[in-house]
């Protein structure tokens, strides 16, 4: 589907800033179908831990690993 390839043109936008080194998403643990789409985009598990009083599981991508990300298609239209 669309969501990893949207997860990884946004996480290459937010590693390209220059300043930023490390992407987190805080992911509901019930939400099984977005963790796929973050594991697909490259990200790796870290942590089980909350977010806004739910339990989460957390998911990261370095700045490092920007190599393994699939080359972008129309990242100029975001």
């Amino acid at each position: 589907g669309w969501g990893p390839r949207i997860i990884q043109l946004a996480t290459r936008r937010l590693l390209s800033a220059g300043s930023v080194r490390r992407v987190a998403a805080y992911i509901k643990t019930e939400n099984v179908a977005s963790q796929r789409a973050f594991v697909r985009a490259g990200y790796s598990f870290t942590v089980e831990s909350s977010c806004s009083g739910f339990p989460a599981v957390v998911y990261v991508f370095d700045r490092a690993d920007l190599t393994k990300l699939a080359p972008p298609l129309v990242e100029a239209a975001l």
